[in-house]
């Protein structure tokens, strides 16, 4: 099996890189430093710093994770693809397993991987979900279920149970077909 490793941070991206690297995992593990999005085009990529290992960053969007306006101390270029774009273009495998761990665009990634998502060869995504959210959170949960998925798992990070990350919480949606 391969993996497919995608971010858009820079200093993130360096991270990612060095520990393939060092792991010697380069033979199994493929790193893009690109972005997702709703749909494939030339955008922006916000950041609040470039410190390694930050994050809360956005892809097209001057708005935080919370769509507040962000601080931003670096703008750069990024391409940005819809995953149902970015699979036929580069004739990548659809993923048995898919993870979306981004701050505050998951409603626009989803929309741009239904066709990912609806796939039977997709068996599972592992996606963190603003519940507070929901004018983006119940839309999400919908389409990701007609896509045949359906919510296995619903689960805090323990050290996140409370505070402005409370109702960020990580859901696993598992293809109908494969649940007992």
């Amino acid at each position: 099996m391969r993996v497919c490793a995608f971010e858009p941070s820079p200093g993130n991206f360096y991270t990612l890189t060095k520990n393939v690297e060092l792991n010697e995992l380069s033979h199994k593990i493929s790193a893009l430093c690109l972005a997702f999005d709703v749909k494939t085009r030339l955008d922006e990529f916000y950041q609040h710093n470039s410190e390694i290992g930050s994050a809360l960053h956005q892809f097209a969007s001057s708005t935080d994770w919370q769509e507040n306006p962000l601080t931003t101390a670096v703008r750069q270029a990024m391409l940005g693809f819809s995953i149902d774009d970015f699979i036929p273009i580069f004739q990548v495998p659809v993923p048995a397993y898919l993870k979306i761990a981004v701050d505050g665009i998951e409603d626009r990634i989803v929309q741009g991987a239904a066709l990912t998502l609806a796939d039977p060869r997709l068996q599972s995504l592992l996606i963190e979900l603003d519940t507070g959210k929901q004018n983006a959170y119940r839309p999400t949960v919908d389409l990701i279920e007609s896509c045949g998925l359906e919510l296995a798992l619903k689960a805090h990070e323990p050290d996140q149970r409370q505070g402005e990350f409370k109702y960020v919480i990580n859901h696993i949606f598992c293809r109908r077909s494969a649940l007992p």
